[in-house]
């Protein structure tokens, strides 16, 4: 939260928390750097191919699934922390990346969905008035033909999408309600 504003109304602080209170002005840039850094991060995540006997496996490696929980669990916290301003510009970036981009969804995927999870759990409302009318738009738009339910590789874009609302879905049921319709209908 940005307290800097303080400084001019209280001015009772002592010195540290005059201090504290003017470090809080570059929260809203750490916030969105941090969100770079994570999208750079995924972006440069690769599914893994390991050669069995006889099958080839899909697998995220130890290491991407520890950078994984680590990512998912401080961007849950940062959300739940901020103030409604920075959050809003948050999911607005995270959104802008989310559809704007097509991950696979083993990896990069996972990792960039669990983000939008994380956003819907810290504020179902606004996270999604953004997600979930795009991604039901999308996934819409891919299944009007009535062969896409006889394809046995579907669509990477029907993929990502479905991974996107299945994680954003994960919140509170009561916001779910007003959205209750483009489920069905998704469904």
């Amino acid at each position: 939260v940005d307290c800097s504003g303080a400084l001019q109304v209280r001015k009772d602080l002592t010195e540290r928390e005059k201090e504290l209170c003017s470090s809080t002005a570059g929260f809203e840039d750490f916030v969105m750097q941090f969100m770079d850094k994570c999208f750079a991060l995924i972006e440069n995540s690769t599914l893994e191919q390991t050669t069995t006997l006889d099958t080839l496996m899909d697998k995220m490696s130890n290491q991407e699934g520890m950078v994984e929980i680590g990512l998912t669990s401080t961007f849950s916290t940062i959300l739940t922390q901020s103030s409604p301003d920075i959050y809003q510009e948050a999911i607005k970036k995270l959104f802008h990346f989310a559809s704007s981009h097509m991950f696979e969804t083993k990896v990069a995927g996972r990792m960039a969905a669990n983000m939008c999870r994380a956003a819907s759990k810290a504020h179902p409302a606004f996270t999604l008035k953004l997600f979930l009318p795009h991604c039901a738009q999308v996934i819409m738009k891919l299944t009007e033909a009535e062969d896409v339910q006889k394809e046995e590789q579907l669509d990477d874009e029907l993929l990502w999408n479905l991974q996107l609302l299945a994680d954003i879905v994960r919140c509170d049921g009561l916001t779910l309600l007003t959205y209750r319709d483009q489920l069905v209908s998704v469904l």
